[in-house]
């Protein structure tokens, strides 16, 4: 197979196409990283964000960027990233059955939907080092609808009074760190974060986690609202105190519920860019 991957846009977009590059190559496909403007007659273009187009190959498959937290990140379910990705792709790979039936009733049946799980994630499964450190990652400043009730001074002082380092990652577009997002997650003891993907990410991850919250999205159920039940949702600093220090006493805490939505939002954990590859193969 030839394979086409379109990362140009941002760098970080890399990251989640690098396992899957590793199984292409050991299978002796072809991997070909796309330039903008150039078309390559490839059999796949695979499209981390819907940007990017199919520059002349047989199938473009949208894989996504992030596992979308919704309906607060809402330009997921607007019509512009509706048209943009049927205009783009004629498959979604996807992270889990749930997902997958989601998509497919989102793009009314038009797009043929797979679940692959999530290859971003693989090599993280059972790879983690925790190192006493909280990691702080809201989602970006840019997004509408989305509100940020906390202080981040209070935070970062609240986790050091109780031991832990801390490290603040944002979003990666705009993250100037030099600490890698495998080695974010591996370092992390509690992730905190709001309505981002890394909070989605680090319960499928089985990592003790804190959601701060707006009150306009409290009684508001969605696919990814459940996964709450697995979290500490909280919506003041004090809540924040509360929460970490139930962590601090109990790192266990939550842990089967993590497990059981990590499981309903990512399958094929550990294996997905076998997962991924497998399908493109059957799908020639």
């Amino acid at each position: 197979m030839r394979i086409v991957i379109c990362q140009y846009v941002f760098d970080f977009h890399k990251n989640y196409y690098k396992n899957i590059i590793t199984e292409l190559k050991k299978r002796d496909h072809e991997v070909i990283i796309a330039e903008k403007g150039k078309n390559y007659n490839a059999d796949f273009t695979l499209q981390c964000d819907e940007i990017y187009p199919n520059h002349g190959s047989k199938h473009s498959i949208f894989i996504n960027h992030a596992i979308a937290v919704i309906p607060q990140n809402g330009f997921f379910i607007g019509d512009k990233f509706k048209h943009d990705v049927m205009k783009r792709s004629n498959h979604i790979f996807t992270t889990s059955k749930e997902w997958e039936s989601f998509w497919s009733a989102h793009f009314n049946n038009k797009l043929l939907v797979y679940n692959t799980g999530y290859p971003y994630l693989d090599k993280l499964f059972n790879n983690l080092d925790p190192a006493d450190t909280v990691v702080f990652a809201p989602t970006h400043r840019q997004k509408t609808g989305v509100s940020h009730n906390y202080n981040i001074i209070e935070i970062e002082s609240y986790c050091k009074k109780l031991g832990y380092k801390f490290h603040h990652r944002q979003h990666p577009a705009f993250d100037k760190s030099n600490i890698g997002y495998e080695d974010t997650f591996k370092r992390a003891s509690i992730i905190i974060s709001d309505y981002s993907s890394f909070g989605i990410e680090s319960i499928v991850l089985n990592i003790p986690t804190i959601l701060f919250g707006n009150e306009q999205w409290k009684d508001i159920k969605s696919i990814t609202s459940i996964c709450d039940e697995a979290a500490q949702r909280v919506y003041s600093i004090d809540d924040f105190k509360v929460s970490l220090n139930k962590y601090k006493e109990n790192p266990k805490f939550q842990e089967s519920e993590r497990i059981k939505q990590g499981k309903r939002m990512c399958d094929y954990q550990g294996t997905a860019s076998k997962v991924v590859v497998d399908t493109m193969e059957n799908l020639l």
